[in-house]
């Protein structure tokens, strides 16, 4: 018996080792995503539904249309597709052609509320809801819209009360709880915020510049899939999420990741497929023109099919890409400049000024490309060593630009003073009476325009001067012009004038009475250093009064023979000249003679001072010196090997407001559209010494230097992308965007 009963127990051991068999647990459905449950929804005709309606989702309706009807219904899916891709504009212009008697006029109406209710215009699309017919399916779409706005947002609409309309309707209800569900819970805005929020390790690449933030690979791929699956109801989520990703990829020098990411999705409505962008990241790169050129066309050319753009803003868009490709022709400051390893390319001039007539022809209100194109056209005219005819092309397209500038900016003083000499000297008289009645009516502070009446009396004197039965004429204009003589402008050359015009009248006596009474202004113990001056003071004012060039050849030759032995000029000599000139420059009067000679003189007075003959002391103290200084300056002699360069001497003296403003001058005057560093740290130093100093054209002169400073400056540090285009541009559809968001078609 024992042994039985342990043979019992152990069988029962063996028995309950062996497990039972456990029941299994029903398993669970997968949570159905959005995209999914957007997959599933098809939608379904109803009874009695119209033909027009069913076409919209049906292809099989659609065929049996009539041609006409037919051709509205595409254009109602078109838009749909718009809306989806948020270009409203787009999508309420694509519908605009459908006539209120229409039978599709009411998803005209649908989309207009469409594009509202998707901006957040709740109480604007609730109104322009309620004029769609209830019963048809516009109307039951608005419907559904309207009741998931009244589900709560801070709880599941599994939760929601009923409505009469959820009773009614248990489709409407359905439709209404998965627009909720989009609109309001954002499971994807969650799911996207968790994953790109998730630090990950970036691959090494020792010769990239990664910005910190940059996505990684695993966060790349994540986002590609999302784009996918999430394009279609969250459009705006999408959009969103790339374009930043475009932004953050297009400053790296990752050109093919570029590519692939704007491949996946449209960029903003002023640039869909990226054109633009890419026109302007490809600048980055070296020998990189093709793809800029390409782009840039192609920007371009789709600007006249973009509807989102208003016609004002694309011409805008037109002239700043000329304007940049303008600048970027324009980098090299010299032609054949030299570079540590060999030789760069000179600019194309042709190109430049196509591109720069291009710029102002797109958008004559741009006063900034107007600026730059008559400030490269003057840096031209400036090249030594130019053929007469290319100096006659440079004027005639210089006189363009200045005419087509005062056209295109009414307001502009530049322009203006311009052109005021310009047609005086043309005899067309006309044509500058309205520019001088502008400029003396604008009550500018400008110095310049302020002396409008005063040197429209003085051209005037010259004008008159043609011909000797006018002489008469000239006398009375130019006493006119001296009793308004600007306060801050040198009367030293008016006696020359005088005496001009006393050769002009072939009065003799008077002209040898005048120029004693000029030698007998001299100091008689430096007479020598009175000559230089005498002569270009005396030939500028005998060309400037329409003398002979028979009567000028005498008035020539003591002007030709210190420019043949001026290594013997004395400096006081080089420096009261200087000062001459600079005045010149000043009042916008240098004589055509100054081109053959002015620069010869400025490179032997600066060799000078570079090379020590002209010290501290004696020179430097007199009251000509920084006048001729400032016509250096003028001259743009300090701007060598791509920097300013100043002589030692001028860095020992005791005026930094003087030496601050001639840096930053010369450095604003350089072709390149930059400011540099070494003088943006000057201009604190050169805006204090403003409200201090005490000559009044000095004052003038710092302000302006200082403006056009700040504007170069303003320029350097904007961001990435040509200067912040791409910020400016979205500011221009927002500005444009609130200027119209009051005006409603009457429909």
């Amino acid at each position: 018996m024992a042994r039985n009963k342990s043979q019992n127990k152990q069988k029962k051991k063996k028995q309950s080792k062996t497990p039972k068999p456990r029941r299994k647990r029903p398993t669970r459905a997968a949570a159905v995503t959005v995209d999914q449950k957007l997959s599933r929804v098809r939608p379904n005709a109803y009874p009695d539904e119209t033909a027009e309606d069913r076409a919209v989702f049906d292809a099989h309706a659609l065929a049996k249309l009539p041609p006409e009807t037919a051709d509205q219904v595409k254009l109602v899916r078109e838009a749909l597709e718009l809306v989806a891709m948020g270009q409203d504009v787009d999508a309420e212009q694509k519908l605009s052609g459908i006539p209120r008697r229409s039978p599709l006029s009411d998803w005209r109406l649908f989309v207009r509320g469409l594009t509202q209710w998707y901006r957040g215009e709740t109480d604007a699309a609730a109104a322009t809801f309620a004029r769609l017919d209830p019963d048809r399916r516009p109307g039951r779409i608005a419907e559904t819209l309207r009741h998931a706005d009244t589900l709560p947002a801070d709880s599941p609409p599994s939760e929601a009360p009923p409505t009469a309309e959820s009773e009614c309707d248990p489709v409407l209800v359905s439709g209404a709880k998965l627009v909720h569900r989009i609109r309001c819970e954002r499971a994807d805005l969650e799911a996207a915020k968790k994953e790109l929020t998730r630090p990950e390790q970036l691959p090494d690449a020792e010769d990239i510049d990664i910005p910190e933030g940059f996505p990684g690979p695993r966060q790349l791929q994540w986002l590609l899939e999302f784009s996918q699956s999430s394009l279609r109801h969250e459009p705006e989520l999408v959009f969103t999420l790339f374009n930043n990703l475009v932004r953050f990829v297009a400053s790296t020098p990752l050109a093919s990741l570029l590519d692939s990411v704007t491949e996946r999705v449209n960029g903003p409505s002023y640039d869909p497929s990226h054109d633009l962008l890419r026109s302007l990241y490809y600048r980055k790169f070296e020998d990189a023109e093709a793809e800029i050129e390409s782009f840039r066309k192609k920007y371009i050319a789709s600007l006249k099919n973009n509807r989102s753009v208003p016609p004002p803003v694309a011409r805008a868009l037109e002239a700043e890409l000329f304007l940049m490709a303008a600048r970027d022709e324009q980098e090299f400051d010299s032609p054949m400049q030299m570079f540590p390893f060999g030789m760069q390319e000179a600019a194309d001039g042709q190109l430049i000024n196509q591109y720069f007539t291009a710029a102002t022809k797109a958008y004559p209100a741009h006063a900034e490309a107007h600026s730059e194109y008559v400030g490269w056209l003057r840096s031209q005219a400036d090249v030594r060593n130019q053929t007469k005819a290319k100096q006659k092309a440079i004027a005639t397209d210089l006189a363009v630009a200045m005419q087509h500038w005062a056209a295109g900016c009414p307001d502009a003083i530049e322009p203006r003073l311009w052109l005021v000499d310009y047609f005086l000297e043309n005899e067309e008289l006309e044509r500058a009476e309205p520019h001088v009645r502008f400029l003396a009516d604008s009550r500018n502070v400008d110095l310049r325009v302020q002396a409008t009446q005063w040197k429209w009396h003085l051209l005037e004197a010259m004008r008159l001067c043609r011909r000797k039965a006018w002489m008469h004429g000239a006398e009375e204009q130019l006493d006119a012009a001296e009793k308004i003589w600007p306060l801050w402008l040198s009367r030293d050359w008016l006696p020359y004038l005088h005496a001009a015009l006393a050769i002009r009248r072939g009065d003799t006596d008077r002209y040898e009475t005048l120029r004693q009474q000029i030698r007998d202004s001299w100091k008689t113990d430096c007479v020598d250093d009175y000559r230089l001056a005498d002569a270009v003071m005396m030939l500028g004012a005998a060309q400037r009064m329409r003398v002979p060039a028979a009567e000028l050849k005498p008035l020539r030759q003591p002007v030709e023979e210190a420019l043949k032995g001026r290594e013997n000029l004395s400096n006081t000599a080089l420096l009261r000249a200087g000062h001459f000139f600079v005045e010149l420059f000043r009042a916008g009067l240098v004589y055509p003679a100054y081109r053959m000679h002015g620069s010869k003189f400025a490179d032997e007075l600066v060799a000078r001072l570079r090379g020590g003959q002209l010290r501290k002391g004696a020179d430097t103290e007199g009251p000509d010196f920084w006048p001729a200084i400032f016509w250096l300056a003028q001259s743009r002699v300090f701007y060598e090997n791509s920097k300013v360069r100043l002589p030692q001497v001028l860095m020992q003296l005791d005026a930094p407001e003087k030496i601050a403003a001639i840096i930053v001058h010369t450095d604003v005057e350089r072709s390149s559209r930059w400011l540099s560093d070494a003088s943006g740290e000057l201009l604190d130093e050169l805006e204090a010494a403003i409200p201090e100093e005490t000559d009044t054209y000095l004052k003038y002169w710092y302000k302006q230097v200082l403006t056009k400073a700040k504007e170069k400056q303003a320029a350097s540090e904007s961001s990435l992308f040509g200067g912040g285009i791409l910020d400016r541009i979205a500011a221009m559809m927002s500005d444009h965007e609130l200027d119209n968001e009051d005006e409603d078609e009457d429909y």
